[in-house]
């Protein structure tokens, strides 16, 4: 599964009602591609 915040990073959305949303530097290249790649499966 996918956490939100990433979603919200692929799709290009900001969420507001999340309390990560304006912390750090969002998720490296890799670690989205390993997530979209397991999704698949």
């Amino acid at each position: 599964m996918v956490p939100m915040d990433m979603i919200n990073q692929i799709g290009g959305w900001k969420s507001v009602s999340s309390i990560d949303s304006n912390y750090g530097h969002g998720y490296s290249i890799e670690k989205m591609k390993r997530s979209m790649q397991i999704t698949l499966l």
